[in-house]
């Protein structure tokens, strides 16, 4: 008779040991730089990885893989292009005074706009 999955699962444990999450974030971060490089080179972030989990180097699921990527290496990067907001404040920052539109009348008019 098959094993039932729960003699499978225990079985797979007992021989490799669960997966642990700490671990596998420690595994992707000591690949961080060479994954950050293929994706630089445009190698697309399922096929990197299927080739890391293929060689048994990470063993976090595609899903996780893809957080990873997006916290790791892609914000990083883009909060490398972002001005620095730290430093001095910017012109930009501060709110435009509103602009008038339409007809103003000035009660006490100049003699040089009518000449």
């Amino acid at each position: 008779m098959a094993k039932s999955l729960e003699e499978r699962v225990a079985e797979r444990i007992s021989r490799e040991g669960p997966v642990n999450r700490r671990s596998q974030r420690a595994a992707f971060l000591a690949l961080k730089d060479e994954i950050g490089r293929a994706i630089n080179a445009g190698w697309p972030v399922k096929d990197i990885w299927k080739t890391l989990h293929g060689e048994d180097k990470i063993q976090v699921t595609y899903q996780a893989f893809v957080k990873y990527v997006n916290r790791f290496i892609r914000d990083v990067e883009a909060a490398r292009l972002l001005p620095d907001k730290a430093g001095k404040p910017d012109k930009q920052d501060k709110p435009n005074p509103p602009v008038k539109v339409g007809f103003t009348i000035n009660s006490s008019p100049k003699k040089e706009d009518f000449i």
